[in-house]
């Protein structure tokens, strides 16, 4: 059985180690939501969300650019719309 105490602690542990990095960035990294049946694959998925924030808009913009440019994408992955 999968053991989910244990995940859970894990990122929360992922979000410890990384907060001074991203606060040096001018970042906030935190769990936003856990969404047990998305609607693009309610039986076969689980989606656990992390949200950044950015200090302001010039970091949010310098960070989106870089994400498109290391992931080929220009949009948010997953398949879905992105949200405003």
């Amino acid at each position: 059985m999968y053991d989910l105490k244990s995940w859970v602690e894990m990122q929360k542990m992922l979000e410890e180690t990384m907060k001074p990095y991203f606060e040096m960035l001018g970042l906030e990294m935190y769990i936003d939501r856990i969404v047990l049946h998305p609607e693009d694959c309610p039986d076969t998925c689980v989606d656990y969300i992390w949200r950044i924030t950015c200090r302001d808009k010039e970091i949010c913009d310098k960070l989106r650019e870089e994400i498109s440019k290391q992931s080929g994408e220009s949009g948010e992955q997953g398949g879905g719309e992105e949200e405003e």
